[in-house]
């Protein structure tokens, strides 16, 4: 007779902790607290682990500095796909949709696996946030080659991508280019709202010319909203990003 081996205690604190991030249940900072001290004890036999876990806790904590920290020194200990799931996810809710995607292409190199459909999903959410176009399309056309269903956001934007991408194919966009306009506008966010909520409303229109506009919908009042343009638009005066066939701007979210 078999006889299951004991669940570690990394094993049931990231559990744990992974529970609260997904809303199942709610850790005061007591919890927290006794956690964090759990952590740090199983550092010496699970170095890599515990520091993850650390890293979740501070992500709880609206804490984007000490999360990055302790992932960082997580991966000294080696990479593996959880690890990098995990970052990203913390790295998007910090608006640092960029480095989000890195950390999940690195998942989706391993190839397929327990984590590569997930991470493709996932993939496509990042990517169309960052505003890169070409390769949001790219990744869904992969989804679809695995015949893997798509969640309800990524199928949201496999359809946005069915209007947008003609327009990005004609106007001649690249991902590099919508990016780096998409990641100003990231920045202003950053700097006042780490972890704000933003939706995205993009725009196909013809005045003089055709041109595609995108603008991040911030969940902050009218005025503020107008001082965060009026600083993006500082930066984009700035810059030698064109304009005049891509435009990024930010609003206020009534909605949200």
């Amino acid at each position: 007779m078999n006889t299951p081996e004991p669940a570690r205690e990394i094993d049931m604190l990231l559990d744990r902790i992974v529970a609260a991030i997904n809303g199942i249940y709610l850790l005061d900072e007591a919890a927290l607290d006794a956690m964090a001290w759990q952590a740090k004890k199983c550092k010496r036999t699970d170095p890599g682990d515990a520091r993850m876990v650390l890293a979740l806790i501070a992500d709880i904590r609206q804490d984007g500095k000490a999360a990055e920290q302790h992932f960082e020194e997580a991966l000294r200990y080696g990479w593996y796909p959880l690890l990098g799931m995990n970052y990203a996810t913390t790295l998007r809710r910090f608006n640092r949709v960029e480095d989000a995607l890195h950390q999940i292409q690195r998942v989706i190199d391993q190839g397929p696996g327990h984590y590569f459909l997930s991470a493709l999903d996932s993939a496509v959410q990042c990517a169309y946030f960052a505003g890169r176009f070409h390769r949001t399309s790219e990744l869904i056309a992969t989804l679809c080659q695995y015949n893997a269903p798509l969640s309800r956001e990524a199928e949201a934007m496999a359809e946005t991508m069915l209007v947008l991408m003609p327009a990005v194919e004609h106007l001649g966009l690249t991902d590099e280019a919508t990016a780096a306009a998409t990641e100003q506008a990231r920045s202003v966010i950053r700097r006042f709202h780490p972890r704000a909520r933003v939706s995205i409303d993009d725009f196909i229109g013809q005045d003089d010319h055709l041109f595609l506009s995108r603008t991040l919908l911030v969940p902050v009042s009218f005025e503020e909203a107008r001082r965060m343009d009026l600083e993006l638009m500082a930066l984009q005066a700035e810059s030698d990003i064109p304009l005049s066939t891509f435009c990024v701007s930010l609003r206020d979210n009534p909605a949200a």
